[in-house]
């Protein structure tokens, strides 16, 4: 569940109570722990860190089911959650004299309907959106929410996240293409020879395909440094 203050009319900018926005350790704070919360329907598997037994990785996501409503935000921040460690993932430990280049792929079937504070499940919530990105002006980029938050996390010697965005929409009527997550990616749109690390897809059947995609990019990035 999101982390924060149980009331929205908090959210100010800025705010110390935007943890939903951080990866920062619980303080003894109120807002900053991390809430548990039983959904009575749509519970998903338990959160499982990143390590290299591929085989129950696989059985593990394919265990996955949709179900329930769409929060963007919680998952994008347990993404990152997962390079640093915190909660109940434990992060990986990292030489100082080394540069560590990260990526994190946020991958949604809908868009989004509801999180802690606002959203009634079912239709898409500006207000959830803004919890992930505030688009500016051309509503190509986000100027807040928790996306521009790890876009601007990077140091000279640790980057930020590069950050892919794949939008799976499969729905009869079909759903818009999601300006957020499009603005949310790294590179929304190609860019001096890089290829744009937003996908839109219209079948379930690409999604192998585009992950494939995405390794091979990550691969020859390293090749070609």
């Amino acid at each position: 569940m999101d982390r924060g203050s149980v009331s929205a009319t908090d959210f100010t900018a800025p705010s110390p109570q935007n943890y939903d926005e951080s990866i920062a350790a619980p303080s003894g704070v109120y807002g900053t722990s991390y809430p548990a919360d039983q959904y009575s329907i749509a519970c998903p598997q338990q959160v499982r860190s990143l390590d290299h037994d591929w085989s129950a990785m696989k059985t593990f996501v394919n265990n996955m089911t949709p179900n329930g409503a769409t929060n963007q935000p919680v998952g994008m921040v347990w993404a990152w959650q997962s390079l640093s460690g915190g909660g109940p993932l434990v992060g990986k430990s990292k030489n100082s004299a080394y540069r560590y280049d990260e990526y994190i792929i946020l991958l949604s079937d809908g868009l989004n309907t509801q999180d802690r504070w606002y959203g009634d499940g079912t239709n898409t919530s500006t207000s959830v959106d803004n919890r992930l990105c505030v688009l500016d002006a051309t509503q190509t980029r986000c100027t807040s929410g928790l996306c521009a938050v790890v876009q601007s996390s990077g140091t000279a010697s640790n980057p930020a996240p590069t950050i892919y965005t794949v939008q799976v929409n499969t729905g009869t009527p079909a759903d818009p293409l999601s300006k957020v997550m499009k603005a949310c990616a790294t590179r929304p749109v190609a860019a001096a020879g890089q290829k744009a690390t937003f996908y839109y897809l219209t079948s379930s059947t690409a999604i192998p395909d585009t992950f494939s995609q995405i390794a091979q990019e990550i691969i020859q990035t390293h090749i070609t440094q």
